[in-house]
């Protein structure tokens, strides 16, 4: 971010509004984030964290559609697609005979 304080007048910092949203962001949406995730990441699996950490942009691009409303483009979808057919594919039992070494 300091990079973009050459371009930018900081001004808005100065004011409640801003200090406000700026305490918010860092809290809820940096500081607090990345401890729940690191507390996730302390107490599962890693293959568990893996598959949860692929489906995080799928989710955020389901969210960013039905929360504020944005349009996704019918090509854009496909990656989510092949992201959950992938997924499906992660939790299907292999047989034991079936593995390859």
């Amino acid at each position: 971010m300091l990079p973009l304080f050459l371009y930018v007048d900081p001004h808005w910092l100065t004011t409640s509004r801003g200090a406000t949203v700026t305490a918010y962001l860092a809290l809820f949406t940096v500081y607090l984030a990345y401890r729940r995730f690191g507390h996730g990441l302390r107490h599962t699996p890693a293959s568990t964290a893996t598959t949860l950490t692929l489906a995080e942009p799928a989710v955020a691009a389901v969210l960013g559609v039905t929360v504020p409303g944005e349009r996704l483009p019918a090509a854009s979808w496909c990656g989510p697609a092949v992201l959950a057919v992938g997924l499906m594919l992660l939790t299907v039992p292999v047989e034991a005979g079936e593995r390859s070494h």
